[in-house]
Formats: structure tokens, sequence, C-alpha cells
């Protein structure tokens, strides 16, 4: 599945003003824990994987709903 990055960046631009801040703040911390991977082992795609039940289910939606990892979403031209 392919995300539009405009489309992404619309879409937060509509969450409320401290879910916006907590988001930023959430995506520095892995931003900085993904740029030690070399010590730590936790690549952005790893963190991804052990995130992505968290962020992207939806409200009522259990954990189960992720455990066929071979569900990604890809941003842009990766």
């Amino acid at each position: 599945m392919r995300v539009d990055k405009k489309e992404l960046r619309r879409l937060i631009h509509m969450l409320p003003k401290e879910n916006m801040v907590l988001l930023r703040r959430v995506l520095g911390l892995l931003s900085r824990v993904a740029q030690r991977s070399q010590t730590n082992k936790m690549t952005a795609s790893n963190l991804a994987l052990m995130f992505a039940s968290s962020f992207l289910r939806a409200p009522g939606q259990g954990a189960e709903a992720f455990s066929s990892a071979g569900r990604l979403i890809f941003f842009g031209d990766q």
C-alpha cells in the first residue's frame, strides 16, 4: 500500500493540536533510536514492526489484526 506524502500531511494537520505535538515527540524519539541502530539494532524497519500495531489500529481493534507481519505501508518514493 502506498500513501501519498501530501495526503499524509493533510491528515496529520487534521489532528487535534495535542495529538500532533505528541506525534512529533514520539517520531522524534523513534528517529533518535533509529540513528543509533548500529548499536541498538533498531532500524526504522524494526521500529515500524514494533510500533505499527499500536499506532495504526482502529479503536476496538485487537492486536491480532497485525499478526500477519507481511503488511507494510510505503510512504512516497521508497
